[in-house]
């Protein structure tokens, strides 16, 4: 299980320190980001990929940002252990104008956490088979404070001061939540499902996502972390508090995120409640076994009678909430980060960023079929669908160098054109013999047409296929896609996967460890060979995942279990 925060931080160059009082900050509105669009870069750092139209030092220094905030997590969640053989991560940064349905995305529940709208600025992550990809539109939020809750608190207080009459109507300036925040919430949630890839109760990897989002990161790599956020004090004079049996049972998924009463501001609340409060030894106790329980497959629901009375628990959590705070200081890592490598894209790269984002997002919400295939990018919007399609034509038509032809070709393929997935492939591979990903996509056009040929043509069908996708393999010792492609060029046709494809979808699962459709894959097939606790064991994170997913449908249709965990988000 995830070790705690607070015993974390005692010998690896994090410290706490004396309580924050709850005065309120000045408030500093600042302007627009990104006035004056400038060309799309690409900024490449040890563990991350951002892709932005920020100016260089602003797009090194949210580079180094993130990449310290890597550094402080893998010393208190790893001990300070920074190998990794995971694919990095890519975040890519749109100005405020953007509006996330433009690409493609109509859901946008996958947030930093299950809120109302208008708690966190607009945000899409996706651990996909080919490394996980962040999207944010960087876009503040303004919070408004003037709710009748606050109203009626300042009118409380004045008749409790002797004060007769009306109360005046109170004007308090709204809180402005930089776009920041959602950036440090969910990439330290990416963290924890990359490397702790455990069954978490929704509502903790949303708090340990707001503790760090109101990180302070110096250019030296010294981070200020678990702060309380901006104005936090009026936040709950203005809106409700939270219910803790609601958000400990998991119910406050089943009730909706407008009537949840569940926001950033609650999340760091419980957050540093668990981890920061000293709690007694009683509580700690019920803490690990909650997390425990639930770590193990236990519904919410059920895992939450271990705390008792709720109520109760409750109490003691508002009464910490009119505390001062603790928050934790780290120093900087032994070994300075290194500067991030900042090229521009070129014009084709560019215009491919909206529709591989695209990309991404329908592979996420569609059903998964039996049979491990690469899942084909359908929508009800049949329509957006084509449109979407000659787009990527078009740009790939345009530019015809090899990256461009090759996403083309991954495009036909995951739509099911093989024919046009197989030419487009091969007009990448006459630009650059040793493309991987065409080479891929050519594999998968040959392994789809196999599929569909008459049986005595297969076998050599087959063999050009696996040889070709092998060669992808080779050269590229790394990316998950090709060993993927290699696995179901076996399990498409029904054929037993050999040893060197289930060791190479293994090697996948390791570079994707918080991507679900891998693990579906080997666990179907592990199943099949009637290897059940082998599979249960691969899917156990897919299985009871915190919130619902066409992977976690299938995953549970395999074991026979029940779509959902009652009146629980996992």
């Amino acid at each position: 299980m995830l070790p705690p925060l607070a015993k974390a931080q005692q010998s690896d160059g994090t410290e706490p320190t004396a309580p924050e009082k709850l005065g309120e900050p000045d408030i500093v509105v600042s302007g627009l980001i990104n006035k004056k669009k400038g060309p799309w870069k690409r900024a490449e750092a040890e563990h991350v990929i951002v892709i932005a139209q920020n100016s260089v030092d602003e797009l090194r220094r949210i580079t180094r940002n993130v990449e310290s905030l890597h550094y402080l997590l893998s010393r208190l969640y790893r001990r300070g252990d920074t190998s990794d053989v995971t694919k990095k991560v890519e975040i890519t940064l749109f100005d405020p104008s953007t509006k996330l349905s433009d690409l493609g995305i109509a859901d946008i529940s996958a947030k930093s956490g299950y809120y109302p709208s208008g708690f966190s600025s607009p945000a899409y992550y996706i651990a996909g088979e080919n490394g996980p990809i962040l999207t944010i539109v960087q876009k503040y939020q303004l919070i408004e404070l003037n709710t009748q809750k606050a109203y009626n608190e300042e009118c409380d207080d004045r008749h409790a001061a002797g004060e007769i009459g009306l109360c005046p109507e109170p004007y308090y300036f709204p809180i402005v939540r930089e776009w920041e925040a959602e950036l440090y919430a969910l990439y330290t949630q990416h963290f924890i499902n990359t490397y702790h890839p455990l069954a978490y109760p929704s509502w903790y990897v949303e708090s340990i996502g707001a503790l760090f989002s109101t990180a302070d990161i110096h250019k030296n790599g010294s981070i200020n972390y678990a702060r309380y956020p901006t104005q936090y004090k009026q936040f709950f004079r203005s809106y409700e508090n939270l219910n803790v049996a609601d958000i400990l049972t998991g119910k406050y998924i089943t009730i909706g995120r407008e009537k949840s009463r569940w926001t950033p501001y609650h999340a760091w609340l419980v957050a540093h409640y668990f981890v920061y409060s000293k709690l007694k030894p009683e509580r700690a106790a019920q803490f690990r076994q909650y997390m425990g329980d639930i770590s193990r497959g236990k519904p919410m629901a059920e895992a939450a009678n271990v705390f008792g009375n709720l109520s109760k628990l409750q109490r003691e959590i508002l009464s910490y909430s009119r505390s001062d705070f603790y928050f934790a200081q780290a120093k900087p890592p032994a070994n300075p980060i290194g500067e991030p490598v900042i090229t521009p894209l070129s014009p084709a790269a560019a215009a491919l960023i909206a529709a591989k984002i695209e990309l991404g997002a329908r592979l996420a919400a569609q059903p998964i079929a039996a049979g491990s295939a690469l899942p084909a990018p359908t929508l009800v919007d049949a329509q957006r669908s084509v449109d979407w399609l000659a787009r990527v034509r078009s740009v790939a038509d345009l530019y015809s160098d090899g990256d461009t032809l090759a996403f083309a070709a991954e495009a036909e393929c995951r739509a099911g054109n093989a024919d046009r997935c197989l030419a487009y492939a091969e007009r990448a591979l006459d630009k650059a013999p040793n493309n991987v990903l065409a080479l891929t996509w050519k594999g998968v056009a040959l392994t789809d047409k196999a599929v569909i040929a008459p049986v005595a043509n297969q076998p050599v069908m087959l063999a050009l296929a696996r040889k070709t996708i092998q060669r992808a393999v080779e050269l590229d010792g790394q990316s998950p896609i090709p060993r993927i492609a290699y696995f179901q060029s076996f399990t498409k046709l029904g054929e037993r996967a050999p040893m060197d494809a289930m060791a190479g979808l293994v090697d996948a699962i390791r570079r994707v460890p918080a991507a679900p459709k891998p693990r579906l894959y080997l666990g179907e097939e592990l199943i099949r060979r009637g290897e059940i606790e082998a599979a249960r064991q691969i899917l156990h994170t897919v299985l009871f995942a915190p919130y619902e997913s066409p992977e976690r449908t299938a995953a549970r249709a395999l074991f026979a279990m029940p779509p959902t965990g009652t009146g629980s988000g996992n």
